[in-house]
């Protein structure tokens, strides 16, 4: 069996909240969203985003966000990017094309191949 390792944003006073910026939360007149970016350094920063967004973690978010969000092209990036990781070409392959077609639902025109899409939006911008 796998396990589902999450990840939780909390204060050493038990305080949770998601990473954002202080407008996330202002109900009640809190405005203190966003705290923990200011507490943290390039270092954990990088530790942090290259443990969840690694592979089979990014494959797992990438799922979860697609099926929240068909239509969003950074969720299938990323979803793509971990399933290329993990050599699973198969099921890359058949999970791009799905998306593809959802996306040409709404008028959106995605490149044939997978390697393409990928590389068009792994370059930097103009």
């Amino acid at each position: 069996m796998r396990k589902i390792i999450g990840a939780v944003f909390v204060s050493l006073d038990g305080v949770m909240q998601a990473p954002g910026g202080p407008e996330e939360d202002c109900s009640g007149g809190f405005e203190l969203g966003g705290w923990i970016w200011a507490y943290s350094d390039d270092v954990t920063r990088e530790a942090v985003r290259g443990y969840l967004l690694g592979a089979p973690y990014a494959l797992l978010l990438g799922r979860i966000l697609l099926e929240a969000e068909p239509y969003d092209q950074e969720a299938l990036r990323l979803t793509c990017l971990a399933l290329r990781k993990s050599e699973n070409h198969r099921s890359l392959a058949r999970l791009y094309q799905q998306a593809r077609g959802n996306f040409l639902q709404v008028g959106e025109v995605l490149p044939t191949d997978w390697a393409v899409f990928l590389d068009s939006k792994l370059a930097p911008p103009a």
